[in-house]
C-alpha cells in the first residue's frame, strides 16, 4: 500500500476520506505547523514526553518519539 501512495497532499482542501490518506493528509498539515511555529520562534520545537509504569511502557513512550520524530520534525 505504502508503495502506491500518492504523496502529493494538498493540505489547503479537505481532507481525504481514506483512512491511510486521510493520516498522511495530517501528517503534512503537522508538519506544516511545526514549520511554521519554528520560523516564528527562530528556533526548532521541542516536546517531553513522562512515562509511567513498566519498562513495556518506557519501550513504547521510546518508539512513540522516534515516530513522531521521523513523521513532524
Amino acid at each position: 500500500m505504502l508503495n502506491t501512495m500518492n504523496y502529493d497532499i494538498d493540505i489547503t482542501k479537505e481532507p481525504p476520506a481514506d483512512d491511510t490518506a486521510r493520516q498522511y493528509y495530517f501528517i503534512e498539515k503537522a508538519k506544516a505547523y511545526v514549520q511554521r511555529e519554528s520560523e516564528e520562534l527562530g528556533r526548532p520545537l521541542t516536546f517531553c514526553v513522562t512515562t509511567f509504569g513498566c519498562q513495556m511502557n518506557a519501550r513504547d513512550s521510546e518508539n512513540s518519539v522516534e515516530s513522531w520524530k521521523r513523521s513532524v520534525m
